[in-house]
């Protein structure tokens, strides 16, 4: 196995494991923090990180002005499905998503 391959079958058991817990915090937190400030922080932090791995990996990148109207639109999109996500896991009994 090389070691591109051994990296790529890492980093893909990492997004399985930050997945498969994402919903049981989700759930654990919501019973303190409402959802849409729960997808507000979620946001963020993901935004940081990424922006710092950007930032390494492509130090010289810049934003495209002409992608702003873009992001703005899959910002409006994508909110209706968060919210819906969140509000249905607050709504959920509690014994279906924790141990």
């Amino acid at each position: 196995m090389t070691k591109y391959v051994l990296k790529a079958n890492l980093a893909m058991v990492t997004v399985i494991i930050i997945w498969g817990i994402s919903y049981v915090s989700i759930k654990a937190t919501l019973i303190e923090i409402p959802p849409i400030t729960m997808a507000l922080i979620r946001f963020m932090i993901a935004s940081l990180i990424l922006g710092m791995i950007i930032r390494k990996v492509e130090p010289k990148a810049k934003l495209d002005k002409s992608d702003l109207p873009k992001m703005v639109l899959g910002g409006i999109f994508a909110s209706p499905y968060i919210l819906s996500l969140k509000t249905s896991e607050s709504n959920l009994p509690q014994q279906l998503t924790l141990p």
